[in-house]
Parts: structure tokens; sequence; C-alpha cells
């Protein structure tokens, strides 16, 4: 495929807004897109809702170990759209970025795990089997994948490829990160490295919330009510306390368990004492200290608390949980990946553990052994304003795709060394 023609499915993708939803016109375009390069594939909607739309295709023979491929449809919201420089949703190519929202994360991603499957589709050379899932709702509970899962889609999968963004902006970047301890670099980081990395494990997601009840009354009178956000404060501050007690207990690959309260609502008007205060918490979670064992001591120390003072009125919500997920640096996928690295950019890659999660949380469920990679050309401008991609980064994994494929499916030898 034409390096423009692939900038034009881009660029297609990017114009559908998929913020939370409507992935059903990705889905469709995708689906059209490879019939006319006789790729078979189907849509999956999901229950009640077809306008979020999952897709499956798959090339190859019908027999014989199977890669998978996926990234998701969906992208964050855009919450001020006046100071973006461009529109988010009209892809602006400029000094060699493509700015828009999903460029980064993770609609180029996609596109160039769909440019890699028609290319490996054209090539009468390739006898292995590759399987593309494109799913829904990844940024908001992982839906589709979950889905998916649920229907066996990643059951018989060997082995899968996350195109989630992998790729700092620049090696300046990258190694200031690494200097300041927000990506921690392994011991057996090579000498020379770029800025494309493979993450073969990320943290588990744990998001919950807390809600306290209270006894309104007028301001003027605190006593005789009950403020319900000092006592969700008293609980913050032991939470706090717990999560500290955490830090000591680290993973090799993804470091140490992480907690933020990232949404608090409480009260009503100024001169009402609060009668319902709430929090919501993200954790991200490791395998030492697992999703299960965390949710029991937060259910433990809200009975405390309730115990020591039935006036706090706690109660706890599990909302989501995924576990970690890990491969072992000598999997078959992680080598095939460090050789397409080399091959492509001439330089050893770096393996590190992603501090975020993806769909790969959801497919390890029904595939509890399965190998798997996130590697893909977004950056660190995913999530942010003027979100971009680079367009030579896109390219680049349009080809690291076919190739990785290849190696994996042993069409093309390991290079010694690497």
């Amino acid at each position: 495929m034409e390096r423009q023609t692939a900038l034009q499915i881009l660029d297609a993708l990017i114009k559908i807004p998929t913020v939370n939803g409507c992935e059903g016109a990705v889905a469709v375009y995708l689906r059209d897109l490879l019939d006319r390069y006789q790729i078979s594939s189907h849509l999956i909607p999901l229950p009640g809702n077809d306008n979020r739309v999952n897709l499956i295709a798959e090339i190859g023979p019908q027999q014989g170990p199977i890669l998978g491929f996926t990234g998701h449809q969906d992208t964050v919201a855009v919450s001020t759209p006046q100071l973006w420089t461009y529109g988010p949703f009209w892809p602006e190519h400029r000094t060699g970025r493509i700015y828009g929202r999903g460029a980064a994360d993770m609609k180029s991603g996609l596109v160039a795990m769909v440019v890699a499957l028609i290319a490996l589709k054209q090539d009468p050379h390739f006898q292995g089997r590759v399987r593309l899932l494109a799913t829904v709702g990844e940024e908001l509970g992982e839906l589709g994948a979950h889905q998916l899962t649920q229907l066996g889609y990643a059951r018989d999968l060997s082995a899968l490829v996350v195109g989630e963004p992998s790729t700092a902006s620049s090696s300046l970047v990258l190694q200031r990160l690494g200097g300041s301890g927000l990506v921690t670099l392994p011991t057996t980081a090579p000498e020379r490295y770029g800025r494309h990395l493979i993450f073969r494990g990320h943290k588990g997601s744990l998001d919950y919330s807390v809600t306290a009840t209270g006894k309104a009354v007028h301001s003027a009178l605190p006593g005789s009510g009950v403020n319900a956000i000092d006592n969700l404060l008293t609980f913050y501050q032991a939470q706090q306390t717990y999560f500290s007690s955490l830090e000591s207990v680290e993973n090799d690959l993804l470091g140490a368990t992480k907690a933020a309260v990232t949404v608090i609502r409480g009260g009503e008007q100024p001169n009402t004492i609060p009668e319902q205060a709430q929090l919501h918490v993200k954790v991200r979670t490791i395998p030492e200290y697992p999703n299960q064992r965390i949710e029991a001591d937060l259910t433990k120390l809200v009975n405390d608390l309730n115990d020591a003072d039935p006036r706090l009125a706690l109660s706890l919500t599990i909302l989501t949980s995924q576990p970690a997920v890990i491969t072992s640096a000598s999997a078959p996928l992680v080598q095939a990946a460090t050789t397409a690295f080399q091959k492509i950019w001439h330089e050893s890659a770096l393996i590190l553990g992603a501090p975020g999660g993806t769909d790969a949380s959801q497919f390890i469920q029904d595939n509890p052994n399965l190998p798997m990679i996130i590697a893909g050309p977004g950056n660190e401008s995913a999530h942010q304003i003027d979100e971009y991609v680079n367009q030579v980064d896109f390219w680049d994994y349009c080809e690291l795709y076919q190739l990785l494929a290849k190696i994996y499916f042993c069409e093309i030898p390991l290079t010694d060394g690497v």
C-alpha cells in the first residue's frame, strides 16, 4: 500500500468522532476497506447499542497458531476544543506531524495494523495466521475487549500485539523521563537505544468509590448534623496511610502499587452541612499485591472505621478490576519484536513495563498464559491538547507489524545477538 493511501485511511478515522462511543462508523469503514482487499471481517455490536461495534478480521490458514493484533477505536473526550491549535477532528499535517484526537491514542496504531494485515494478505509467501481485534470502549471500561473475551476470540490466540502508544516524541524526552524516575529503566537496558519502546507488561487496574453518608442541617448548627465531607476525609487519610505501606513491595518490571484519588464530590450549597460525599480512586496494581488482596484490605479498612465510629457511615463499591499482565523476556513474541525493532531502527529495543492498562487485561482472563507486548506509534501527547503522531513513526509501524509477523512465524530468522 502506498504511504499516501495509508495517511488517507488514518485521516478518515480521525475525522470520525468516537469519544467514548459511536465506534460503529469506524468499524463499518474498516470492514469496507478490508473487503476491497479480499479480507473477510465481521462486526460485533455491543448488546443493545448498534453505534458501538467491534470488528474481527483474519487472514491465513484455518489451522495453526494465531498472532493477534489489537487496537481500540474509541478516544478520550475533548474537554476544551477551543484551546486546540487545529480542530481535534480535522487532521492537520504540519512539520512531519499529524494532529487530531486519537492520532496518538490510538488510531495511528490501529490503522498501521490494518495496513500490515492488508500487506501480509497480498504477500504470496506469507503463510501465517493473523487476527485483528478492533475494540470499542477501551478508554472507559474495556467494554469491547470484555465482550470479545466472553465470545472466545482470545481463547485460541498464541500471542498478542497491542498497538497502544510506546514511542517517545524524542530521545531527549525518554532520557529525561528515565532521569526523573517517571520511567524505570531496567538494569539490562542496552547502552544504545532510541525513542521506540517495547512494553512486555503493564500494571493492573482497580477502580473503586467510597461514599460517606451524614445528616444535613443548617450550617449555623453544625453540631446537630453529621458532616459527610469530614467523614470522607477520615477515610481519605486512612487510605493514604494504607497505600504508603505498599510502596516497599515492588515488581522488577512494573515497580510499586500506585493509587490516585481522581474524583471527589460532596455538598449541595454553602449554608447546608453536606449529607453525602464520595471519592473515586484509581489503583495501578502489581502481581505481588494483586487486586483481590487490595479489595479485601479496603473492605476491612472501611469496616474497621465504621466499627470505631458508626457516624462515619462509609460504604465501599468496587467499580472495575483488571489484573496486571507480564510476559517473559524470553518469549518468542518478545524476541521477534526485538529483532523487528533492530531491523527497522538499527538499534536495540528498550523493553519496559507500562504504567497504564490495556485491553490485554481482559483477553488474558480467557487465555491466562497469552504472551503480549505493547508497541505502537503514539507518544506522550496522548489524551492532551494538540495530540499528534509523528508521520514517520506511523509509516515505520506499518512496516514493523508486517516484519514482526514474518519473524514470529519464522519466515524471517531471528538476528543473532539481538
